[in-house]
């Protein structure tokens, strides 16, 4: 759904002015399987590049990766890097907030967005 920046909604709990909105940010459904997690340090900030587990694993998709991802161990598979094709079309990773060893939601690796504000 996109609405205009200065869109504003009146219904409790939803947020006056928000990215997803106005299409300058996405989140994608963290909770799947296929999520693989690698956490990297970046200018004095954790953020996570996010890897997608191929359907096939017989070669013809992904490329080969050995990760050592947060959420599902040492993985050996075929993969694809969504940081990266996210990163190519512009969107951005958000760092974790502080706090974030001791409150999961604080990562925020599943958010995505445009540069800048």
């Amino acid at each position: 759904m996109m609405r205009p920046k200065n869109a504003k909604s009146l219904k409790t709990g939803v947020a006056f002015r928000s990215r997803h909105k106005s299409g300058e940010a996405f989140d994608y459904n963290q909770e799947d399987h296929r999520v693989l997690l690698v956490r990297e340090s970046k200018a004095g900030y954790f953020y996570w590049r996010t890897y997608l587990l191929c359907e096939k694993q017989d070669g013809s998709l992904g490329v080969k990766a050995a990760l050592n991802t947060d959420n599902a161990g040492i993985v050996s598979a075929y993969v694809f890097d969504f940081t990266t094709a996210a990163e190519a079309l512009g969107w951005v990773r958000i760092p974790a907030k502080r706090g974030w060893m001791y409150e999961p939601t604080s990562k925020e690796f599943w958010h995505y967005q445009t540069e800048g504000r």
